[in-house]
């Protein structure tokens, strides 16, 4: 959707060049104490330089995703363009 583009740092097929969400600043994660301690409860030690590099490595580039889903909700609505389901790598119906 245009209203929220991808990142450009998203998946190639899907960026669009400059727009860039803050949350997608992954080097900066995790960002707060909270974030930190949601890492540690599912099992990742991030306080192990490796253990937070891979964190880091697997976390998806996904702001627009998010953003998408604040402002269409996400049992109300299935965004459709060119007859084909849009939604982000980590959203399902």
């Amino acid at each position: 959707l245009r209203i929220c583009p991808a990142d450009e740092r998203a998946e190639p097929s899907k960026a669009q060049q400059g727009v860039r969400y803050q949350h997608n600043d992954i080097d900066q994660r995790p960002e707060s104490e909270e974030e930190a301690q949601r890492c540690r409860e599912n099992g990742w030690d991030i306080d192990n330089p490796k253990q937070l590099e891979a964190w880091r490595a697997q976390e998806p580039i996904n702001a627009h995703s998010h953003l998408i889903s604040m402002m269409l909700g996400s049992s109300e609505s299935i965004p459709v363009a060119d007859g084909k389901l849009v939604i982000g790598q980590w959203q399902s119906v």
